[in-house]
């Protein structure tokens, strides 16, 4: 079912690995509505805020993050 919790963190986290960061944070909140104590979710949700800054600050500025794929001019990070 497209709303069953293991459906929603699967297109989660294709949604991270692609860099859509919208669509990481609507379906990872729509995973919490359904299961609240969900780990994944909340750890995805929780690197939400480094993945935005890290989007917006140059590669040299933030050596500890290794950038590994470029998709429609987002940096996905891993």
């Amino acid at each position: 079912a497209p709303d069953d919790v293991d459906a929603l963190t699967g297109r989660g986290l294709v949604a991270w690995r692609q860099g859509d960061l919208e669509a990481t944070r609507r379906l990872f909140l729509r995973v919490l509505r359904r299961a609240p104590d969900d780990a994944t979710a909340r750890e995805y949700l929780a690197r939400l805020p480094m993945a935005i800054d890290s989007l917006l600050l140059p590669a040299k500025v933030r050596p500890e993050t290794t950038v590994v794929a470029a998709r429609a001019g987002r940096r996905v990070l891993e």
